[in-house]
């Protein structure tokens, strides 16, 4: 017998499309709310898809990363030295008035292969000095460094730019003398004022090696955790006004 088309056979298909097409509509609408706790897993993510900006800010930390799956590459590319004295580097300093001309040790015929005077930041926030610098006396001025009417100028050997100076005025002893950086809100001494940044030395014709200076720049977080990072013993000047004695300050 013949099947006829009817009213109800209409209906019910049209109904039944309709219910599976609105419950394609609602999967589409299915929020973060509607999934449990914990049911999606990694299995679950398509490789590759969940990208820099999927994940919250923090979320990675050491608990998460495995001991030895992080390379070089992963890391923040170390920055190049910045030496003295080069195209848009800070330059070394002459006394003030031409009296006490400091230079890189590197760069006399004595020498060979050492590093030239410089310094860096690392990817933890630490700035490193490098290189040996001295001051020789010159003909101009008083005619010698640490003169008595211009000690504080023979004795600046050259300044850290802005983000590469202690937060706090420091004093660090290399070899028989100290090195004194300067703060980055500057430091007022008996004699004058000396600004942020300036590298002082108490000796300047005997020569200082950079290389044993590490300190936090201002604004760096020291990290304290086992096998993190710190940095060397320094005496700041706050805590030991007698130590400037050593500049004849």
């Amino acid at each position: 017998m013949r099947e006829r088309l009817t009213y109800a056979n209409v209906m019910s298909t049209l109904a039944v499309f309709l219910l599976l097409g609105g419950g394609a509509v609602a999967a589409t609408k299915i929020g973060s709310k509607d999934i449990a706790k914990n049911a999606i897993k990694s299995k679950h993510i398509k490789k590759g898809q969940v990208k820099k900006a999927d994940i919250k800010a923090n979320a990675v930390n050491s608990k998460r990363v495995a001991d030895g799956s992080l390379t070089a590459a992963d890391m923040v590319a170390e920055e190049p030295v910045h030496v003295i004295g080069a195209p848009g580097e800070p330059t070394f300093r002459n006394g003030g008035d031409g009296d006490c001309v400091w230079y890189d040790v590197s760069t006399s015929p004595e020498v060979d292969g050492w590093a030239p005077v410089g310094f860096r930041k690392d990817r933890f926030g630490y700035v490193h000095l490098s290189g040996v610098f001295a001051g020789d006396d010159a003909p101009d001025g008083d005619g010698q460094c640490g003169g008595p009417a211009d000690t504080l100028d023979d004795l600046h050997a050259f300044t850290l730019p802005p983000g590469y100076q202690p937060a706090k005025t420091a004093v660090f002893p290399v070899g028989n003398g100290s090195v004194m950086i300067v703060g980055a809100g500057g430091a007022v001494m008996p004699t004058g004022t000396l600004e942020p940044g300036a590298i002082m030395v108490t000796d300047p014709t005997f020569g200082v090696g950079g290389d044993a200076i590490t300190f936090p720049a201002a604004g760096t977080v020291p990290a304290r955790k086992s096998g993190a990072r710190t940095a060397p013993a320094q005496v700041t000047s706050d805590a030991l006004p007698g130590i400037l004695e050593d500049f004849g300050l």
